[in-house]
């Protein structure tokens, strides 16, 4: 499997296990780890999905991969280690010591671990961020287009209403006429 697909494989297998979910998001948003083919290689299995038997999957060896950190087979920055160690408790109940692992993080890291503990315990945000995110990408970023602070700020409103679920009552809600136009 090529590196630009771990990512989509890593989310197919975590689908639906909000703990796994939440650490698969945390590692790809640490955005280190995934691009090290010295820690890919030997710590990520991959297969294809029985049940459709078309989509990639891939499954952390989280137990290898923490013992190969601790043994010094996978060097790195303390805040790296600190990440991976925090994504392996989430997904595998790997015991951390949250005071030294949280020592220490720069804001965007502890930013990324406060989404992945919510995502954990049930509040899924990084399902509401990407949803946003791709929803930006569609809609604001294709070729040639150009908009107004106002404009985008519009289409981006409505956009996410309508990914949200949440179109019928602001779509059907009634409507006061407010000045001539």
């Amino acid at each position: 499997m090529n590196i630009p697909t771990l990512p989509a494989a890593l989310r197919a297998c975590a689908d639906g296990l909000y703990a796994l979910e939440a650490s698969v998001e945390l590692l790809i948003a640490h955005a280190g780890w995934l691009d090290r083919e010295d820690f890919v290689t030997p710590f990520i299995r991959t297969s294809t999905s029985i049940t459709d038997g078309i989509t990639e999957m891939a499954l952390i060896d989280w137990p290898a991969a923490i013992t190969a950190l601790h043994t010094g087979e996978l060097p790195c920055s303390s805040g790296e280690q600190k990440m991976l160690q925090l994504a392996a408790s989430l997904a595998d109940q790997i015991p951390v010591n949250l005071g030294a692992a949280i020592t220490g993080l720069d804001n965007r890291n502890i930013q990324l671990l406060i989404r992945a503990i919510l995502h954990a315990s049930g509040r899924r945000q990084f399902h509401d961020h990407l949803k946003v995110q791709r929803i930006i990408g569609q809609r604001l970023k294709q070729s040639g287009m150009r908009w107004t602070v106002a404009g985008a700020d519009a289409i981006i409103a409505l956009r996410c209403t309508e990914a949200s679920s949440a179109c019928e009552p602001v779509c059907l809600r009634p409507r006061t006429q407010t000045g001539a136009a």
